[in-house]
């Protein structure tokens, strides 16, 4: 992406788009190689304000969590012995 977005900037009429983006980090990668259109889906940009108030541990921590609240949500069980349920 990198080397498209130097070439798109030597060439006139032409700009990178940033496809497929999924997480916020994409977002993120996008601005630094300067690609001139990121879309993104409204649930990613609804968490772009978080960058900044939560450090890189408090945001993969609550992605963890968003994970297993949807695992929950399906009703999905798994089996685990209850000795190791702590790990």
């Amino acid at each position: 992406m990198q080397d498209a977005v130097a070439r798109a900037r030597k060439t006139r009429n032409v700009e990178i788009i940033w496809a497929s983006t999924r997480e916020v980090f994409n977002v993120v990668e996008a601005d630094a190689m300067g690609c001139h259109i990121t879309p993104a889906p409204a649930d990613v940009l609804k968490k772009l304000p978080a960058l900044a108030t939560m450090t890189a541990t408090e945001l993969s921590l609550a992605a963890v969590k968003s994970f297993r609240d949807d695992a929950v949500a399906t009703g999905l069980r798994l089996a685990i012995p209850a000795s190791r349920a702590a790990e």
